[in-house]
């Protein structure tokens, strides 16, 4: 944040916990949430490490099942609506959370 933004509110009188909660820390993370989030879905995304549900357990858990049912195309069908829906979810609560900071400042 800008020197000036910290002078502003020592200047109000505020200490710097009540500064940091009700100055610096709102315009921060109106700033850092839309790319802090969309790395954190692109980390997902593009690595199975960070996600709880790894791409290749669930591809070896439908290799599995589709072995023993002979059913392939429905099991990696199924793992890859589970994959979507776990990204759709984050995606939701990203632009949630902007929205929702967004909104104060306007």
């Amino acid at each position: 944040m800008d020197k000036g933004q910290w002078e502003a509110a020592m200047s109000l009188g505020m200490g710097y916990w009540k500064a940091m909660s009700r100055v610096i820390l709102p315009q921060g993370l109106r700033i850092a949430i839309p790319p802090v989030g969309s790395r954190m879905i692109a980390l997902i995304k593009d690595t199975s490490l960070a996600s709880t549900i790894t791409v290749v357990e669930l591809t070896r858990v439908a290799d599995q099942v589709g072995a023993s049912t002979f059913r392939y195309m429905e099991m990696f069908l199924m793992v890859g609506l589970i994959y979507w829906g776990i990204n759709q979810i984050l995606t939701i609560v990203q632009t949630v959370l902007e929205n929702r900071i967004s909104r104060r400042f306007v």
